[in-house]
This record gives structure tokens, C-alpha cells and sequence, in this order.
């Protein structure tokens, strides 16, 4: 597994762009076709998975992607993981932080939201804003704990966009890794 941290140069992935389409279904049954841009990831496994969601401010915080990890190695991921943290935890070039980001995001094969907010320490204010931006996609999964406050809005959006809400970390890593295996 390859791991690169936030404004870390990135492998060399393909820049090739597809677009899919998919039928949005409203409240009240009317349907929209809805096209998005998919980006086609290269490389050996064409595997790369991001890693969205809060980060921790203060080095005493939950940093939930230390568990992800741990997860995908004990599962033998042969890919890619962006974690967007700079390895010190600290940003130092807010707009660079900013742009790596939304280019990783872009680049990635497979977009992991994974939400474990705490109001005081995982607020996850950013990730609200990249899950808008990318809830159309087909490539992200979603999952958060059930007890996690303010995420109600999310999981509706996402089912009905046609994602699953996974409840464990665990069983969303491991749907990411079933996305990237079709």
C-alpha cells in the first residue's frame, strides 16, 4: 500500500476523464438524468482510495485515518491511499492544502467519506461541502457511526443518490474496496 500525505506529490495517474450517467429519482417520482465527470485512475491496480472526512485540529483528537490504515493493511490493499494531512498534521500553505485536496479528490478512484463527528473536536464543517461536491459521483462510499450527531442529512442525500450508509468504518473501507473490485 502507498501512502501519500496532503500536498505530497502525487503517483502518476491517468488524467483520462469519462462521463457516466445515472437517473435521479426525486420525493415525488419524477426522474433526471444526471452526467458526471468519472476520472479514470492509472497505474498497476488502478487503486487509489481518498480518505474524506473530519480531521483532527489538535494532536490529542481522534485521527479515525490511523484506524483506516490499520484497516487496509490487515486486509492487503495494494493500492493507493491519500490522506489529507500533511504528515506533520500541520498545514502550513492553507490554499496549497486547499488544491491538493480537490486534485487528489479528483484523481482518486474511489472518494471514502467517512464521518465520525464530534461538534468540539471532529466538527467535520470542510467534508460537509467535499460531500456535496461529490455526492453525484457513483465513486464514493459513505458511512459514519450511529451515534455521530448532525449526520442525518447526509445519509437521506446519500441514499438518495443511490449510495449505502455504512455504520463502521470497517464495512465502509471494505465497500470502497468492492467498488474498486468491479
Amino acid at each position: 500500500m502507498q501512502i501519500i500525505y496532503a500536498t505530497e506529490p502525487a503517483p502518476n495517474l491517468s488524467d483520462d476523464v469519462e462521463t457516466e450517467y445515472y437517473v435521479h429519482v426525486d420525493d415525488q417520482g419524477n426522474e433526471t438524468d444526471v452526467s458526471y465527470p468519472v476520472i479514470t485512475v492509472a497505474g498497476p491496480e488502478k487503486k487509489a482510495i481518498f480518505l474524506a472526512g473530519p480531521s483532527p485540529r489538535k494532536p490529542e483528537h481522534l485521527n479515525w485515518r490511523l484506524d483506516a490504515l490499520r484497516i487496509l493493511e490487515e486486509l492487503k490493499f495494494p493500492g493507493t491511499v491519500f490522506i489529507p494531512l500533511p504528515r506533520n498534521g500541520i498545514v502550513e500553505d492553507y490554499d496549497q492544502q486547499v488544491d491538493w485536496e480537490q486534485e487528489m479528490m479528483n484523481r482518486s478512484a474511489v472518494i471514502l467519506f467517512w464521518i465520525p463527528r464530534d461538534l468540539e473536536t471532529l466538527p467535520g464543517f470542510s467534508t460537509n461541502v467535499e460531500f456535496g461536491q461529490k455526492v453525484c459521483q457513483r465513486n464514493i462510499v459513505v458511512g459514519f457511526p450511529p451515534n455521530s450527531p448532525k449526520n442525518k442529512y447526509i445519509g437521506k442525500i446519500a441514499n438518495r443518490h443511490g449510495h449505502l450508509v455504512h455504520d463502521t468504518l470497517e464495512k465502509t473501507i471494505r465497500a470502497a474496496i468492492d467498488y474498486l473490485s468491479r
